[in-house]
């Protein structure tokens, strides 16, 4: 039974983090059809709270969903930097 309730928090650490590259990633979305410096800040924020999760996956027993929010995270990352560096 332990190793179902590991299991289950695994999951949920990777679902976490989905959810939050979800947003950050329609964050950057709205920074790049609305770009303000408040816009930005949300989009940051929103990153780094996806960073954090993404990082509580590192250790999952799923290292192939881990790397694809890691590339996730960084695809992300990149296209705000490159929506910043348009204007």
């Amino acid at each position: 039974m332990p190793q179902h309730f590991t299991s289950m928090n695994t999951q949920n650490t990777l679902i976490d983090a989905s959810n939050a590259l979800d947003k950050a990633e329609n964050a950057v979305r709205q920074v790049q059809s609305h770009t303000t410096k408040t816009m930005i800040a949300q989009a940051e924020q929103s990153i780094d709270h996806a960073e954090q999760a993404v990082q509580a996956t590192q250790n999952a027993d799923n290292q192939i969903a881990a790397r694809s929010l890691k590339a996730r995270l960084e695809n992300t990352i990149e296209t705000l930097a490159d929506t910043q560096s348009e204007q």
